[in-house]
C-alpha cells in the first residue's frame, strides 16, 4: 500500500496484487443524517450514509485463508473454548459470530477471539446458547451501513467483471447485498450478519454464489413480503453452491429453481436452518412447465424444510430434510383452461432424498422453543402433528389458483377438487435406474405421546386426497402407526 497527498486529500493505493497489509486497518467512517443529501455533482444525488461510485471502486486487504468454518464439536452454554473443522489464520482481537443451531435465529452470538491455535479457539466471552454451527471472520468489513431505504451494498448495472470475495457485511440497517439489473456477479466466501431485510438479494442473470454464509436476517416491520437470507427468485440462471443461511426470521432461501430439463447443475450442497421456511418457492417463482428443486440440506426450520406453490410439474431431488416441523409442503396449481388440469398429468416427483424426523442432535428440552418471529406469524403456522412430533410430507394439493397468501396461510388452498394430479415418491429414470426416497426416525421420541408422522393430511382438507405412488421407498426406524395420519375431512 502507498499513500499520496493531493490537495490536502490522502489517496491510498491498494490493489488486488498489493493489498492492505495483514493486521493493518483502514476505517472509512460515514456520519450522515437521513434528510441531508450531497448535491455537489450536477445531476447525481448521493443518499446519506452511502459511498457513491460512478466509475470504479477497488478495495482489497490481505486475504485470510479461511473466512468462515464449521464447528468441530458441540458447544454448550457457558463455554469459551471450542474446536473448528479447518485450521485458521485468525488473530487475537478479531471479531467472530457463532450462528444459531436452534429454531431461533436470534441465538447468533458475537464474540472476540482471545486465542487461536490451529483448530482450537478461545473467546473472551462465554457463549449463552448451545451451538452446532458456523464461525466467521471478516476480511473487508462493512459495518453499520444501509438504511430502511438503501442496502449496505447496492450494485446496479454491473458487468461480469464485478465480484465480492471474502468480505463481511454486518449490523446493516437495511439489506446486506443487493444486486439489480446486473449479470455475471461473483459472490464468493462472504459473510453477511445481522441485516434489517434480506441478507443477499440478487436480480439479473448468470450470478454465482459460492460458499457464502448469511446469519440472522431480520424482518422489516410492516413489510408486505417475507425476508430471506438469500433471495434469487427473480434472477435467471443463478448458481448456488455451498452456501449456508444460518437463521432468518422468515425464509432462508427464496429461489426460482431451475428448468427440469436444462443442462448443468445450478444448485448443490446448500444448507438452510434456524428459519421459518428453509427453501421457499411461490407466486411467480418457478417455470411454467416443470421446475426442479435440488441440492439442499434443511434442518431445524420452525415450519417447513421445503415448501412450494407453483404452476406446472415439480421435481424435488437430492434434498435432506431433518428436524423440521414439516419437511415438505407440495402445492401445485394448473389454470382451469388448460386440458392437462383435468387429465391427471400434473405431478410432483420426489427423488433421491432423505426425510429424517428427529435427529440425534435434537434436544427434547432446549429445542422446544418458539422463535421470536413465531407470534407475529401465527396465522401462517404450518399444520402440526396432533402428537407434537414432526411431519415428513404434508399431503400434496392441486388447485386451479395461485397462492392465496397473504389472505390465507401458505398451506391453505381453494378449488383443489377441480384439478387432478399425482405425487410420485421415487421414479424410474434412464435405464430403469432406481432412486430411493428414505424416511427415517419417524417414531415416538422424547415423550410417550410425542409421535412423528411420515405423511399427514392437512387439518383443512375437504375429503378429496390426490394419489401418492411409491416405488422402493425405504423406511428406517419407522413404526407402522407412524406412516400416515389422516385428519377428518372438513365439509361445508
Amino acid at each position: 500500500m502507498s499513500a499520496i497527498e493531493d490537495n490536502n486529500h490522502v489517496i491510498l493505493h491498494c490493489t488486488l496484487q498489493n493489498p492492505l497489509e495483514r493486521r493493518a486497518k483502514l476505517q472509512i467512517v460515514l456520519r450522515a443524517s437521513e434528510k441531508v443529501y450531497c448535491d455537489r455533482l450536477d445531476g447525481i444525488g448521493v443518499p446519506p450514509g452511502t459511498l457513491g461510485v460512478y466509475g470504479k471502486l477497488q478495495m482489497h486487504s490481505a486475504y485470510t485463508r479461511t473466512s468462515w468454518t464449521r464447528l468441530g464439536n458441540d458447544v454448550a452454554p457457558g463455554n469459551e473454548r471450542f474446536w473448528v473443522q479447518d485450521p485458521l489464520d485468525w488473530h487475537q482481537g478479531d471479531r467472530t459470530v457463532v450462528s444459531s443451531s436452534s429454531y431461533e435465529a436470534h441465538q447468533a452470538e458475537l464474540a472476540t477471539l482471545e486465542e487461536v491455535n490451529g483448530h482450537s479457539i478461545r473467546i473472551r466471552e462465554r457463549l449463552l446458547y448451545r451451538h452446532l454451527g458456523v464461525l466467521q471472520l471478516s476480511n473487508i468489513e462493512i459495518l453499520s451501513f444501509g438504511s430502511s431505504q438503501f442496502p449496505a451494498v447496492d450494485i446496479m448495472s454491473a458487468s461480469s467483471e464485478s465480484f465480492i470475495i471474502s468480505s463481511s457485511i454486518h449490523q446493516s440497517c437495511g439489506v446486506g447485498i443487493q444486486v439489480v439489473a446486473s449479470s455475471g456477479l461473483l459472490l464468493w466466501d462472504n459473510v453477511v450478519f445481522s441485516t434489517a431485510g434480506h441478507g443477499i438479494h440478487l436480480d439479473g442473470q448468470d450470478h454465482s454464489l459460492l460458499r457464502n454464509l448469511v446469519v440472522l436476517s431480520t424482518h422489516t416491520p410492516g413489510a408486505s413480503y417475507w425476508v430471506a437470507g438469500i433471495k434469487t427468485n427473480t434472477a435467471d440462471n443463478a448458481h448456488l453452491c455451498d452456501n449456508v443461511v444460518a437463521g432468518s426470521e422468515r425464509i432462508a432461501f427464496h429461489i426460482r429453481g431451475q428448468e427440469c430439463f436444462s443442462a448443468g447443475e445450478f444448485c448443490r450442497d446448500n444448507v438452510a436452518h434456524s428459519s421459518l421456511h428453509g427453501v421457499h418457492l411461490s407466486g411467480r417463482d418457478g417455470f411454467p412447465n416443470c421446475t426442479k428443486i435440488a441440492g439442499f440440506l434443511a434442518y431445524k426450520n420452525y415450519d417447513y424444510g421445503v415448501m412450494f406453490h407453483l404452476e406446472g410439474d415439480v421435481v424435488v431431488e437430492n434434498v435432506i430434510l431433518v428436524d423440521n416441523s414439516v419437511g415438505l409442503l407440495p402445492v401445485l396449481f394448473c389454470r382451469s383452461t388448460e386440458p392437462r388440469c383435468h387429465l391427471g398429468k400434473q405431478h410432483v416427483e420426489l427423488r433421491n432424498s432423505v426425510l429424517l424426523a428427529t435427529s440425534s442432535s435434537f434436544d427434547c428440552l432446549k429445542d422446544r422453543i418458539h422463535p421470536l418471529s413465531a407470534p407475529l406469524t401465527m396465522r401462517d403456522r404450518a399444520p402440526r402433528s396432533p402428537w407434537r412430533g414432526r411431519v415428513g410430507i404434508l399431503w400434496p394439493s392441486f388447485t386451479s389458483q395461485p397462492t392465496c397468501w397473504p389472505d390465507h396461510p401458505w398451506h391453505k388452498i381453494r378449488n383443489y377438487s377441480a384439478v387432478l394430479g399425482i405425487m410420485k415418491l421415487q421414479v424410474e429414470l434412464r435405464a430403469l435406474l432406481d432412486v430411493d426416497v428414505t424416511f427415517a426416525g419417524f417414531r415416538k421420541t422424547c415423550y410417550s405421546d410425542d409421535r412423528d408422522v411420515c405423511i399427514m393430511t392437512s387439518p383443512d382438507n375437504r375429503g378429496l386426497l390426490h394419489v401418492i405412488t411409491s416405488k422402493r421407498t425405504r423406511m428406517l426406524q419407522v413404526n407402522e402407526e407412524n406412516v400416515f395420519h389422516f385428519y377428518p375431512s372438513q365439509t361445508g
